[in-house]
Order: C-alpha cells, then structure tokens, then sequence
C-alpha cells in the first residue's frame, strides 16, 4: 500500500483518553478552521509508530470528528466552484487522505501482529475502513473533476483481492458519510465502480455526492463474481481490479490475466433505478427513493437518467471526430448566450416594464441600455480545440481563466473558423452549447468536452402568462432537426419555467405569439430546454 514512510515526532501525545477529550471541545461551527487543527493533530499521530490496536483507537476519535465534518465541509463546498478547489473541498479531501493512511497503517500492522486467543479483530476495521475512506477520498477528487490514477484503483483492487481471501466480517458504524448501517470492503468497492461506470465526470457539479448516496442505499442489489459466462449483458460488467473501471474494456477470455477480473452484476440494481426513476416522474420525492432532501425532482430525474444512460449504453459517435487546434471564443451562461446572440445588448426586464409616463418611453430606452450592459459585462474567453464533429467539440482552458465551468452548464461559442476578434461579438457565427463532461487536471489546466444543442438560436424573451411571477426572462429560441427531417421548435430558458402544457408568451421582434410547453428535453444548470407548439 502506498503510505508516507514514518518518521517518530517526540513529544506527540498518544493517550486516546485526552484526544477524546480535545477533539470533543473543539469548535465544530467553524468546520474549516476546527478541520485545520483536526488535520494538524492526526498527522502527527499518523508519524508515531503504535500497535494497530492502539492506532485504531485513536483512529475512532478522529473518525467521529471527521463525520461531524464532513457534511459541514461538503456543504461548503457545494457553494463554489469546483474549478476554484475551494478551501472546504481541499481541507474534506486532505483529511479523508490522512485517515485512510492512519487505517493503511493499521491494516498493515494488523496483517503482521500475532492475533490474541486466535483470532485478528483489528484486521476487519481496518481493512473495512481502508476501503471506504479510499473510497471517499476518489469522490473528492471527482467532486473536484479531478483525474484519478490507476495506482488509486489497484490499491483498491488488492484490498477486494484481501477481502475475498480473508474471512472479514462487517463493520457497525450508522454515523459513517453514506453507511446504511454496516460497512464491508466488498460492498464499498461496488458502490465505488458503479459511480465510476455512472462517469462522475459527466455529472452536473454538486450531485457526484448525491449519486454516491443512492447507490449507497442500494448496495444490496449488486454483487461481485468471479466468473461470469454471459456476453454483452446489460447490467453485468467486466471489472479490472489492476485499473479504473470501463465498460469498454472487454475482459480477456482466458489467461493468468482473467484471474484479475470480477464480474459486477447490477441488473437488480438497474430495474430498481428505472422504476425510481418513473416514480419520481410520477410525482413522488426524490428522498422516498434514496436522495437526499437537497435534491429537487427535476434535478433527480436528470442524475438518474444519466446514471441509467451510462450503465445501459455505450456512447457511440454520431459524426466522425477530427482533431483540431482552432482557437474558439467562448462565454458560459443563458445571460451570456443572450447578450452575445443580441448584437451585445443584454437583457433588461425594465425594457418590458409598463411605461409610468411617455418620457419614460421616449429618452430612457438607450440609456437603460447603456447602463444594463456597463452593470453586466461578459467576456469571451479564447481557448485552443482538441478535436471536433459536427455535435461538438473538446477544449482546453487555461486555469487561469476563471470561467468556472461546470457540467451541465450552457455555453456559447463561436463556430470554428468563423473569427475569434474578442473586441465584438456582432456579426459572428454562434453555437449553443451545454458542458457534457469536464476533467481538472489542476496546473495543466482543464479539458472540457462540449455538445452543441442549438444551431442559429435566436435571442427572446419570455413570460408566464399565468400565476404570480409573470415577469419576463431571455431566453434562445431555435429549431431542433429530427430524424424523420422534420424540425421541432425548442427554448431554452431560465430554470424552472417548463410546465408542461402551460401556455407561455414570447417575444421577438416587436411580435407577441402564445406558444404551449410540450416537451422537457434538458434541465441543467440554470436552465430549461424544452420544445413548444405555437397557439397561432
């Protein structure tokens, strides 16, 4: 196992009873502060070399500090960008790294202490333990769309290897982040590669957590085989315990190497997942199906479609991909789009306020402009492709920019070769876009993949014509080629304004028509896409 080598500090204090007592005084409503000194203290422990027993002790102080943090701490984090590695994200995945080289530490121990009247209970705790808190340290790391490497996922495989061999026995603990009441090495590692097969680098930012938690109330309706005689069946994939988990990776058919794959039989969990899924449609709360009171319905039916996506279907081209090095100019958000799309004119609700008086009509409009589009600035970025087809394209953003993308975020961009003069955003050719996957690969910058979903958007606005909110919003307007050939007329507009079957009013160039949402096709982040039909 891959561990810091020791290196005894004197003077640390190693007496559990006057940790305990430290750890409980101090002050949890200032997590990142209390974490720092938290952090500080285990790392010192962490350089003594103690008895697994011991260690494991001390271990359990910290551990209940750690899980009257961690939630403070992920909360923290939700409310920055990932882009950024906020403080709270950076401090949750420094912690969780230093408690799974304390279990490490033990594990080790443990595997070469003589057992006492037969029988090693240190062993299970920490290699129980050691999983899972490898386990939360990779969803920080995908929380923060950070890369993770093989050497992470063949550590783990050589714990599932241990598990199998060793009789061990479940570990109590209903206050661990995510536990259902027990924890085991097996079940953490399924839980693990099924977010991994999900590909938590094309969930919308904030619900990797939440897609954690489900699957944690569902570990029951998976299991790990060693062989597996069917092929190409949904719901069963071929794992490598020496790499990350893939679907496209087929297991080899004979060979010492077969001997290093499981098989992971999900489809209870599949069907499970699909009637979720219909039961949220249908009206229920997303908490009665294992999410968390955070989540919204809309939000819950997106996380379990894509989830249910990625477990059931192998992504397959629809245009060929070419590589490319063009420089693109590109702005993230609906505001953004609109601004770019309007000729560099923002959207004002005052410009569709009832006038007070006649003046107001005749000298404020250009004014108005004027100071809407000094208050609200957006930029456009320019960024080299990686390569591109005709539904999209890969980018690479330097760190420093600090457009703070996030997936599921809508994004306009110019079309290759159509110009990046910066200075005007008039006379351009525009795409739509919405951020489909994203990798932080921290000093190297980001690379960010992008699928288009509108071709010659038009900038509106739009109100609902009934209820108490009835102002009016910006909103993009274009049409979506079906298969068939024919075309569907689609908006995107700020969250929240799909109902379906509610009549909205739209307005574009000076004309008013009634139209009626049909269709959602996307809720992302802070926005709707949804086809129409109009009234008229």
């Amino acid at each position: 196992m891959s561990v810091p080598p020791q290196q005894a500090i004197p003077g640390v204090d190693t007496r559990p009873a006057p940790l305990r007592e430290w750890l409980t005084a101090l002050p949890y409503v200032d997590a990142e502060n209390t974490t720092t000194a938290v952090l500080e203290r285990l790392r010192d422990i962490n350089h003594q070399r103690i008895p697994a027993a011991h260690r494991l002790e001390l271990l359990e102080a910290f551990r209940h500090s750690y899980e009257r943090l961690h939630d403070a701490l992920r909360d923290n984090a939700r409310l920055h960008d990932p882009q950024t590695l906020p403080r709270a994200l950076t401090l949750l995945t420094e912690l969780t790294e230093a408690l799974s080289f304390g279990y490490k530490y033990a594990l080790r121990d443990a595997g070469t202490e003589r057992p006492r009247w037969g029988r090693n209970k240190q062993l299970p705790e920490a290699l129980n333990y050691t999983l899972h808190f490898l386990a939360l340290l990779l969803l920080c790391r995908y929380q923060a769309y950070q890369p993770v490497s093989d050497q992470h996922w063949r550590e783990i495989g050589d714990l599932v290897r241990f598990a199998e061999a060793q009789p061990i026995e479940n570990t109590r603990d209903a206050d661990f982040p995510y536990s259902t009441g027990e924890l085991h090495a097996l079940t953490g590692y399924r839980q693990l590669a099924l977010l991994r097969l999900a590909d938590p680098y094309r969930l919308p930012s904030g619900l990797i957590w939440e897609a954690y938690g489900y699957l944690a109330g569902k570990t029951g309706q998976s299991v790990l085989l060693v062989h597996f005689d069917g092929a190409d069946t949904t719901g069963v994939y071929a794992l490598s315990l020496d790499s990350e988990p893939h679907q496209s990776r087929p297991a080899p058919t004979s060979g010492v190497e077969r001997s290093s794959w499981r098989w992971l039989d999900a489809r209870e969990l599949l069907r499970t997942a699909q009637q979720d899924l219909e039961r949220i449609q249908a009206g229920s709360s997303p908490q009665r199906v294992g999410f968390s009171n955070r989540l919204t319905s809309s939000d819950a039916i997106q996380l379990l479609g894509r989830m249910l996506g990625q477990w059931t279907h192998t992504p397959q081209r629809k245009s060929p991909r070419f590589a490319s090095a063009t420089d693109v100019d590109l702005a993230p958000g609906l505001d953004a789009a609109y601004y770019f799309l309007n000729n560099c004119v923002a959207f004002d609700p005052r410009d569709y306020a009832v006038a007070e008086d006649d003046d107001d009509i005749d000298f404020s409009l250009s004014a108005r402009r004027a100071e809407s589009n000094l208050t609200r600035e957006f930029r456009l970025v320019s960024c080299p492709t990686r390569n591109r087809s005709g539904g999209g394209l890969a980018l690479h953003l330097d760190q420093l920019h600090g457009l703070g993308l996030r997936v599921g975020q809508l994004v306009v961009i110019n079309a290759p070769g159509t110009g990046t003069d910066t200075g005007s955003g008039t006379g351009r050719d525009w795409l739509v876009g919405v951020v489909r996957w994203l990798q932080n690969r921290e000093e190297a910058g980001t690379e960010v993949g992008v699928q288009y979903v509108a071709r010659n958007s038009q900038p509106v606005v739009v109100r609902a014509t009934t209820g108490a909110a009835q102002h009016y919003h910006a909103a993009l307007k274009s049409d979506l080629t079906l298969a068939n050939g024919q075309r569907l007329p689609t908006l995107i507009t700020t969250k929240g304004m799909f109902k379906s079957k509610t009549i909205l009013e739209l307005r574009h160039a000076d004309q008013s028509r009634q139209i009626r949402c049909e269709h959602l096709l996307e809720s992302g982040g802070g926005f709707d896409r949804f086809s129409y039909e109009a009234m008229d």
